[in-house]
């Protein structure tokens, strides 16, 4: 008779770990993208540099810098993904936990 009350209990508590981890793992997603697209214009801004400095003959190339806050935020982007997977697997942990307690006794 206690299991029947503890089931629904851990199944939303699963099912709300789940959809928050969803959510964490699509704003990341979203975030490091954003990130990684900024690093791949910077890396194409560099090139166009170069090839600009050997087309004219020059061996002097100026190129920027290590852009250390971008690096910081592409890590804290790959952190939150990590941590919405984390979520998500705890709310499939809530939900398996809870169909196992609710399962008929054999």
């Amino acid at each position: 008779m206690e299991t029947s009350v503890i089931q629904p209990w851990m199944q939303h508590i699963g099912l709300g770990f789940s959809l928050a981890g969803v959510l964490v793992i699509s704003l990341a997603d979203a975030w490091l993208s954003r990130s990684i697209l900024i690093y791949l214009d910077a890396v194409e801004a560099n090139l166009e540099s170069i090839v600009a400095s050997l087309r004219a003959g020059s061996t002097h190339v100026i190129v920027t810098g290590i852009d250390v806050k971008r690096d910081k935020s592409q890590n804290q982007a790959r952190l939150a993904k990590t941590l919405g997977w984390l979520v998500l697997a705890l709310g499939f942990g809530f939900q398996l936990a809870g169909l196992c307690l609710n399962a008929p006794p054999a």
